[in-house]
């Protein structure tokens, strides 16, 4: 089970044996000047999260003009995590005013490590 709290908690339940497999999140830093149109990215906003998550990222803009410099590890995607605006940490709403407080952005951006699907019970 990946990525579903739910998913993993039910399958846990199901099964006598459960066996976990953990994997660090990639991290790597963009460096994006803010045009005045915007960075060209679709973000979701918690309040209790500390992250903005990248639902989609505009063909046309800063990032995809980003993606196209840089190699297809540092390619801002669909799902990334943006957990830190300007060396600024903290909740979502801070991450947010961070972004609209400056003209250039230094972002670490945190990707979900991809976790293989293995064994007779993988869900």
């Amino acid at each position: 089970v990946s990525k579903s709290p739910k998913a993993m908690l039910a399958s846990m339940q199901c099964y006598n044996i459960v066996h976990l497999t953990m994997k660090r999140a990639h991290e790597f830093v963009a460096v994006i000047a803010k045009p005045p149109e915007g960075l060209g990215l679709n973000l979701s906003c918690h309040p209790h999260s500390s992250a903005l998550v990248v639902r989609a990222v505009h063909a046309v803009g800063a990032t995809a003009s980003w993606n196209a410099k840089v190699g297809e590890n540092r390619q801002i995607k669909t799902n990334d995590y943006i957990v830190s605006v300007n060396r600024e940490f903290g909740d979502s709403t801070t991450l947010l005013d961070a972004m609209h407080k400056s003209e250039l952005l230094e972002m670490i951006i945190a990707r979900p490590a991809e976790v293989p699907h293995t064994g007779p019970h993988s869900v």
